[in-house]
């Protein structure tokens, strides 16, 4: 359980990195 979340945590932290470039 607690590895799906942070598995999910760092997927969001990573999407929202290329978000942020992508502008």
């Amino acid at each position: 359980m607690v590895a799906a979340v942070d598995a999910n945590t760092i997927i969001g932290m990573a999407f929202g990195c290329l978000i942020d470039e992508k502008g």
